[in-house]
């Protein structure tokens, strides 16, 4: 996501004792689930203690984003499930690509207590089929894609947090990948919310920052219209609602921007709220006067 060479010498870095430490990733992930177990209520369990477990303190941050890799259903996980007995919460593949993304955010939300509406105190029993169909819960501070390559959650924390702040809480050890660059969370209310996105990326580049990459994620207002107005992106025969939504939503983005260093991904389940989605600014701060600022503007 923001790499742009394989040598740790060519880092932009902080150093360890400068407040400039702005941006701390973390990555972690979950065991492997079972077919049976994708984009079920399990994985939400699962996904939640493997944040809560490996990141703890999560209330003393500033700010938190979770980018989320889960695995989807293939015919031939479908078949090996039922060999052993087992019933997958569906045989399609693309129907559970929103289930692992729906169970995913809905975990990762739950951990880092940015879960929007309420689910039942007895969420933990809650049927394969409350996910994705009642959406009145959300988060817009996760944002979940689904993939064929993997059989587990890869998880990716951001948090932009004061640094002297964060070593202060009991009991974290780890030595983060700390960077020059700070971000800014915010969302979409629908797929042209150009104003949602503009207050993002004001927040991210302050006085002194440049924006380097930008990352939006949405999907089709079930409603099928944007304010008021009827859409043909859930009756498109030919190309799926998700492609849609990431066109329209990539153009926003990078009118917004000002460039195209954006990634946009469809299929938002939980995500905020119908029709919108989370969005996450990355900018690098730079010290006005600098020699690197300085090129730059040049």
């Amino acid at each position: 996501m923001f790499a742009n060479s394989y040598d740790e010498k060519d880092a932009d870095k902080a150093d360890a004792d400068k407040q400039d430490a702005r941006l701390e990733l973390y990555v972690t992930r979950t065991r492997d689930f079972k077919p049976e177990e994708v984009g079920t209520p399990e994985m939400i369990q699962e996904t939640r203690r493997a944040i809560q477990e490996y990141m703890g303190g999560l209330d003393k941050m500033e700010e938190i984003f979770v980018q989320i890799k889960c695995p989807l259903l293939t015919p031939e996980r479908v078949a090996e499930a039922a060999a052993r007995g087992q019933t997958c919460a569906t045989t399609d593949s693309y129907k559970s690509m929103a289930l692992s993304r729906g169970a995913s955010t809905i975990g990762a939300a739950l951990a880092i207590e940015t879960l929007r509406g309420s689910l039942p105190p007895t969420y933990t029993t809650l049927a394969f089929t409350d996910i994705c169909k009642n959406y009145a819960f959300y988060s817009d501070r996760v944002s979940s894609s689904a993939g064929v390559e993997l059989m587990h959650c890869e998880i990716l924390v951001l948090v932009r947090t004061n640094r002297r702040a964060f070593d202060a809480i009991p009991g974290i050890i780890r030595n983060p990948n700390k960077s020059k660059f700070q971000m800014a969370c915010g969302r979409m209310d629908d797929a042209i919310d150009l104003a949602g996105v503009m207050k993002c990326v004001d927040e991210a580049r302050g006085p002194s920052g440049t924006n380097e990459i930008v990352t939006a994620i949405v999907k089709a207002d079930p409603a099928a219209s944007v304010r008021g107005r009827r859409t043909t992106m859930l009756s498109d025969s030919d190309i799926n609602a998700t492609r849609h939504s990431r066109a329209a939503v990539g153009g926003v983005v990078a009118a917004a921007v000002g460039g195209c260093r954006v990634y946009v991904s469809g299929g938002a389940e939980h995500q905020g709220p119908d029709g919108g989605g989370p969005v996450c600014v990355i900018s690098r701060v730079r010290t006005p006067g600098s020699e690197e600022g300085t090129k730059r503007k040049r």
